[in-house]
Order: C-alpha cells, then sequence, then structure tokens
C-alpha cells in the first residue's frame, strides 16, 4: 500500500511540475518575448503558394558578386583627312584619309552598394533599388582594324604623308575625345541605362523568387 501511495504521489508531483512548467513558459512567451523585435512574414492568402524574400543585405551582397557592372559597348568609326597640302592650289595638294574604329564601353561600379540603397516591401512585394549612373568607362582603338587610305597627291606632290609617333599620339588623342563626346550624347547614354536596368532586374529576378514589382532608380 505504501508503495502505491508513493507512486501515486511522485505522478501527482509530475503532472504538476508539467503543467507549472507550461504555465511559466506561456508567461515567458506573453511577458518577454512580446518585449523583442518580431520578425514578420508574408504568408499568401493561397497556402499552396510558397513565397520568400531575400534581405536588404543579402541582396546587397548578391549584387556586389558584380562589383564593376559593364551594361553596354558601343562600336564606333571616325574618320579623319591628314592635309598636307600647300596652300589652295589642287596641284600642291597631299591629303590622307584615315578610319578608326573604336570600342567604347560604359560601367556602374556596385562596390559602394549599401542596405539603404535596397528598399524591400514585403506586404506590398515591392523592391526599389538605387544605383549609381553609368559613366564611360574606356575607349580602345582597334589598331588591326584602321584603315589607311591611298595618299592623294597632286600634279606637282609625290609620296605618301609621313607622320612620327608623337603625331600620331595626338592624332589618337583626338580621335578619343570626339569618341567620348558621342559616348555622351543623350541617345547612347539612355540606351546605357535601359541596358543597367535590365542586368540588374536579371540578377535580382534570379535572387529572389516569387512576383514583385522591381524598380531601378539612379543617384
Amino acid at each position: 500500500m505504501l508503495k502505491r501511495l508513493k507512486k501515486k504521489i511522485i505522478k501527482s508531483l509530475m503532472v504538476i511540475i508539467l503543467f507549472t512548467s507550461l504555465g511559466f513558459y506561456g508567461a515567458y512567451k506573453v511577458l518577454v518575448e512580446d518585449d523583442k523585435p518580431k520578425t514578420s512574414t508574408f504568408l499568401p492568402a493561397d497556402e499552396t503558394i510558397k513565397l520568400s524574400f531575400i534581405s536588404e543585405e543579402s541582396l546587397v551582397n548578391k549584387i556586389h558578386n558584380v562589383q564593376r557592372l559593364v551594361p553596354l559597348e558601343v562600336e564606333l568609326n571616325e574618320r579623319i583627312i591628314i592635309d598636307s597640302s600647300w596652300g589652295d592650289f589642287e596641284v600642291f595638294k597631299k591629303l590622307q584619309r584615315i578610319e578608326y574604329y573604336i570600342k567604347g564601353t560604359y560601367s556602374v561600379d556596385l562596390s559602394t552598394l549599401e542596405n539603404s540603397n535596397i528598399k524591400i516591401d514585403k506586404l506590398n512585394k515591392k523592391i526599389q533599388i538605387t544605383l549609381p549612373k553609368p559613366v564611360v568607362d574606356s575607349i580602345i582603338i582597334n589598331q588591326d582594324k584602321t584603315i589607311f587610305e591611298t595618299t592623294e597627291n597632286g600634279l606637282l606632290r609625290i609620296g605618301d604623308i609621313k607622320l612620327t609617333p608623337d603625331e600620331y599620339a595626338i592624332i589618337e588623342k583626338e580621335i578619343i575625345n570626339r569618341i567620348e563626346k558621342k559616348l555622351k550624347e543623350q541617345s547612347l547614354y539612355n540606351e546605357s541605362i535601359k541596358k543597367t536596368e535590365e542586368v540588374v532586374k536579371s540578377i535580382v529576378r534570379s535572387t529572389v523568387p516569387g512576383d514583385f514589382n522591381l524598380t531601378i532608380k539612379f543617384e
């Protein structure tokens, strides 16, 4: 009898301890955890649909993997005429035309991107990213494609035009200046903006699942 009574007492105590523990846990959840910052989760009305959103920090890190984005490359050509004529008389004319082929690129520096550049509205399913504007990054003359046309000589002139390395360097510098002005023209610059948006949107959509409205702004 005594052993049975002890077992009943022990079982009763265990039940009391269990419920008391649950009571304290529930009070802890209500009184303590309410003071902690909450992590909100957006759930669709249809529970069969699974949505997940990446954080600003994770998205910044993903874009940082690209670092320097080259959204657009443009191939251009520029023709110049070297005039070594003597005066305005046709018989003393000496001209040579040179055609240069150049590749210009635009780039966007993504290394400075911070969390503040990315705004994620989970409730309304919107993402806004603010980027630096594209800039003209490089202008390279393709020496292999450069065309030197035959020198045009007047009746009293012979031979080709001879230029020194310094004179060639001055000409190429002028070519680069001209191409830089072309690349900064509104039509080409707008194309670099458009391509930047397309590339960044592609990166983000490959990172963040689900249907959301993505907008790109430029500083």
